[in-house]
């Protein structure tokens, strides 16, 4: 919801013949549907801890790589820059244990030494933020994925260990030089570019 909604709206002033539809699934959904000609061009996410094999052949660009933050009720008394084992007695809100990021956040919570308490699981971002925000525990979150408009909540820095989600565009070699397809690649690459910011 954040830079491919920006390249999709950029395309639809651009572009007026060109048709973008976005369904949101896992990495490795999102690979089957490519390879299936089901869909063009995939944006998939890899986290630390949960590595992710792309198929042959297939052409892939590296759009971002962002932090994962510690997302916290607004007002936290706990650290500024906390350290993953310094939260193993919170109550957690987490992606299901079958999405990447949920797989991603146990898999340093037990290296880190502990099984995280979850109390709430959703494959919702904004879901996860506003349960945050209520106060049902903490999250470990890409950056990105936290919607600004959610209130009540603040981003911490992940003192140790550093966890990061790579985003890549993904496409078949046959269609990667069709116009269209370039097209929305190259306004997905620029809108990556311009999230940096955030």
């Amino acid at each position: 919801v954040t830079f491919v909604s920006a390249a999709v709206r950029e395309l639809a002033g651009a572009h007026d013949g060109l048709d973008v539809a976005v369904t949101a699934v896992e990495p490795a959904q999102a690979l089957e549907r490519l390879v299936a000609a089901d869909a063009d061009i995939a944006i998939v996410d890899e986290y630390d801890y949960v590595p992710l094999a792309l198929p042959d052949p297939v052409l892939a660009r590296p759009l971002r790589t962002e932090p994962l933050a510690v997302v916290v009720p607004a007002g936290w008394d706990g650290p500024h820059r906390p350290a993953l084992r310094r939260l193993a007695e919170c109550a957690w809100v987490m992606p299901p244990e079958d999405a990447a990021c949920g797989m991603a956040v146990r898999s340093a919570c037990r290296a880190a030494g502990f099984e995280p308490r979850v109390r709430w699981t959703s494959d919702d971002m904004l879901v996860l933020a506003r349960a945050v925000a209520a106060g049902h525990g903490v999250a470990v979150l890409p950056t990105l994925s936290v919607p600004a408009e959610v209130a009540g909540v603040e981003m911490r820095p992940l003192r140790e260990p550093h966890l990061s989600r790579r985003l890549t565009a993904v496409v078949r070699g046959s269609v990667a030089a069709r116009p269209a397809v370039a097209a929305v690649l190259e306004a997905v690459g620029r809108a990556a570019d311009a999230s940096n910011d955030r």
